[in-house]
C-alpha cells in the first residue's frame, strides 16, 4: 500500500540537460509597498552536473527580473533551493508570479516545459494591520501566572502592535474577574483538563508544542517564543474597522464594524466576536501581591453566544455589523 516510486534506467543514452522548476510556495502575508523576499527550489532532472543557470522572475505587471546564479555544482537527482531578489510593488490584490530558468549550462534545456512556475501572490494594500489574537487563561490565585504573563510579554517586546490579547479568568479557581462566557471558551482545553498560565494563538495548534490542543502552558517560555514567530507569518484574511459611539450619561454604545474580505479561508465557518476588555484593574494576584495589575481582562461579548456571530465571507464584500451594548454601573 502507498505510492510507488518507479524509476528506468537505460544505459548508452547520451548525457542531456534538464533542469526543472518545482511549484512555488508564496502563501503568506505580502503588502504593497513593502518589499517581498520570495524563494523556491530546481531539480536536475537531467544526467549532467548543473553548473549555471538564469532565474527570470516577473510577478504582476512589473518588468522581469533576471538573476543569474554559478559556482554550483547540482548533480543529477538533487534540488536546489534559490532565493530572489526583494521585491516592491505598489499593486495590490492578487498578482501572478511566474518564475522561469534558461541558459542552463550556458545552453538550451532538453525540455523547456518544465522550466516555468506560476503562482498566486495576493498583496494587501498599504496600511493594512495584521493582528494576532493572543487569548490567556488566568486566575488571582495562580501563583504561576505572573512569570507566565512575563513570558508572554518578553517575546511580544517591541512588537505588541501586532497582536490582540485577551486575559479569560477561567481554567482554574474562580475570581472577581471571572466571565460566564469564558467558561465555554475552556472546551478548547480538549480533554486533558485546565490548567493556569495557559495562552493559545488565533485558537490555532502548533504541531511542535501540542499536536491535540491550541492550548498550552505559558511557563514554557521557548514555546511562547516559537508561537510568536510561527503566527507573525500566517496569512491574514480580512480587514477590520470598528466605529464606536458612546454616550456616558446613559452609559449606552453603539460599535459598527466593517468587515473587509480579502482571502476567503478555507475553513467552513467564520464568526465575528466583539469583545469589551479592560486594562489597569488593580487587585490581588497570588505571587503578585495585592496591588497587582491586571490588563486586557476579559469583561464580555457583545455577541449573544460566547462563540461569536457566524458570517458569511466574500471575496472583495464589505459588510457592516452594528452592535449595541450598556456598560453596568458597576
Amino acid at each position: 500500500y502507498g505510492v510507488p516510486n518507479i524509476q528506468i534506467k537505460v544505459d548508452g543514452v547520451s548525457s542531456f540537460t534538464d533542469l526543472m522548476v518545482r511549484p512555488i510556495q508564496a502563501e503568506g502575508y505580502q503588502v504593497a509597498g513593502k518589499a517581498q523576499v520570495f524563494g523556491g527550489q530546481v531539480f536536475n532532472f537531467g544526467s549532467t552536473t548543473i553548473t549555471s543557470f538564469d532565474i527570470t522572475c516577473k510577478l504582476g505587471n512589473a518588468e522581469p527580473v533576471v538573476t543569474s546564479v554559478s559556482g554550483i555544482s547540482l548533480g543529477s537527482g538533487k534540488s536546489y533551493d534559490f532565493t530572489l531578489p526583494e521585491y516592491t510593488t505598489s499593486e495590490s490584490g492578487m498578482l501572478n508570479l511566474e518564475v522561469s530558468v534558461a541558459n542552463i549550462n550556458g545552453a538550451d534545456d532538453a525540455e523547456t516545459t518544465d522550466n516555468k512556475a506560476l503562482s498566486n501572490v495576493f498583496f494587501y494594500p498599504e496600511g493594512v494591520e495584521k493582528k494576532i489574537l493572543v487569548e490567556v487563561f488566568t486566575g488571582q490565585a495562580c501563583g504561576n501566572c505572573p512569570s507566565g504573563h512575563t513570558n508572554l510579554a518578553n517575546a511580544m517586546k517591541g512588537i505588541e502592535d501586532e497582536f490582540i490579547e485577551v486575559a479569560h479568568h477561567a481554567g482554574y479557581y474562580p475570581d472577581q474577574f471571572t466571565m460566564e462566557e469564558s467558561y465555554s471558551l475552556t472546551w478548547l482545553y480538549g480533554t486533558a483538563g485546565t490548567f493556569a498560565p495557559a495562552v493559545m494563538f488565533n485558537r490555532t495548534a502548533i504541531p511542535s508544542i501540542s499536536t491535540t490542543s491550541p492550548v498550552f502552558a505559558s511557563t514554557d517560555g521557548a514555546s511562547v517564543k516559537t508561537a510568536v514567530q510561527a503566527f507573525r507569518q500566517t496569512q491574514p484574511y480580512v480587514g477590520l474597522k470598528l466605529y464606536n459611539e458612546f454616550n456616558d450619561s446613559t452609559r449606552t454604545g453603539k460599535v459598527h464594524i466593517d468587515v473587509q474580505t480579502y482571502v476567503v479561508p478555507s475553513d467552513s465557518m467564520h464568526t465575528l466576536n466583539v469583545w469589551i476588555t479592560q486594562n489597569g484593574l488593580i487587585a490581588m494576584q497570588s505571587s503578585g501581591g495585592s496591588e497587582y495589575v491586571h490588563n486586557h481582562v476579559f469583561r464580555g461579548t457583545l455577541n449573544k453566544s460566547a462563540w461569536g456571530q457566524q458570517i458569511r465571507l466574500n471575496a472583495g464584500e464589505t459588510k457592516r455589523y452594528t452592535f449595541e451594548y450598556t456598560v453596568p454601573e458597576t
